[in-house]
């Protein structure tokens, strides 16, 4: 929760610029980062991971924090949309995590 606080203090504290956004994309994009970084426990790791995840996806970390301050514009709707996407990122690093466990107990 704390590194999510801190990528969106960071995704806040850079300038607006006009684009068109593709909505669910983002929310795609964004989800996946969040996975990574609940189910990455070496931050170091997982940083490479997200800026891998931002390159296949078009993205820059400018251009991805660009994207979610537009799309923060609209309030009330950017915080139900951020709420679905934890939502759901914590859904599925919670099975990826089960899944990890479970492989790792039937190698004993």
């Amino acid at each position: 929760m704390k590194k999510i606080l801190i990528i969106c203090s960071l995704l806040i504290s850079v300038s607006c610029q006009k684009e068109t956004i593709n909505k669910e994309e983002f929310g795609e994009i964004y989800k996946e980062i969040l996975i990574t970084r609940e189910i990455e426990p070496d931050s170091l790791e997982a940083n490479r991971k997200v800026a891998k995840i931002l390159e296949n996806n078009g993205y820059t970390e400018e251009k991805f924090r660009k994207t979610f301050l537009e799309l923060s514009q609209d309030r009330k709707d950017f915080v139900k949309f951020l709420s679905e996407i934890r939502t759901g990122a914590e859904a599925t690093a919670d099975s990826l995590k089960k899944l990890r466990y479970l492989e790792r107990m039937k190698k004993k």
